[in-house]
């Protein structure tokens, strides 16, 4: 209800897109809807973060995120609609620019469409490229590694609603993957990947400062 309120009266009734990826959703950014933010950091240290620490009990560099997800932090959260009416039926496989990716489902399937849930392609039979889709009931989530290849499952019937997070660990080591997004993207591209711009950056209103948004435990953020 928050969420369709603020489309109404902030967005003139149209969802739009608040990425800037060249996967585009229909969605509302958590970020906009300030009384979405409470719920969203009671949710992550009540639910998510625990859930994360169970189910990914070791990460590639040997760590761990903490005995109840200490360690999690979001990057992106926004609300994402996949409806027959409008044409955004799905998403085409892609790769998330996460550590983790969760999903959440805000309403429920049947009853409010037919259809949907994530496209895995590393779930399919060895050998063929036909993967699987794996979708979760209302109030449930479905967890994964951001760079696993994954696509929205098209809707058939009525309206889909989910909750996607982008979480990162605080002090996870990232290895060389740095300096091979830094050799394949120039150095602009690989230092606004390492951090956001200071405030003395951001004074004379650059092109770095134009695409950061407040997100995650940035000031206006969550």
């Amino acid at each position: 209800a928050a969420v369709e309120a603020h489309v109404r009266d902030e967005l003139g009734g149209t969802w739009g897109t608040v990425r800037r990826a060249s996967v585009r959703t229909t969605d509302c950014a958590v970020e906009d809807v300030r009384c979405l933010r409470p719920w969203l950091r009671e949710l992550m240290r009540t639910r998510i973060c625990p859930m994360l620490a169970a189910a990914f009990p070791r990460l590639a560099d040997g760590s761990t995120l903490g005995e109840r997800g200490e360690r999690v932090r979001i990057h992106d959260a926004f609300i994402v609609r996949y409806a027959c009416d409008d044409g955004s039926l799905s998403l085409p496989e892609h790769s998330d620019t996460s550590l983790l990716s969760v999903t959440l489902a805000l309403n429920s399937a049947c009853a409010d469409f037919e259809g949907g849930g994530t496209w895995f392609e590393a779930l399919g039979e060895a050998g063929s490229n036909e993967g699987r889709v794996v979708d979760a009931a209302v109030g449930h989530a479905v967890a994964f590694a951001g760079p696993l290849r994954h696509a929205g499952f098209p809707v058939t019937r009525g309206t889909r609603i989910i909750l996607v997070l982008f979480l990162y660990a605080e002090g996870f080591s990232y290895g060389d993957l740095l300096a091979d997004y830094q050799m394949s993207h120039g150095y602009n591209a690989a230092r606004s990947l390492a951090r956001a711009p200071d405030a003395a950056e951001c004074a004379g209103g650059g092109e770095d400062c134009q695409k950061t948004r407040p997100s995650g435990d940035a000031e206006g953020g969550f």
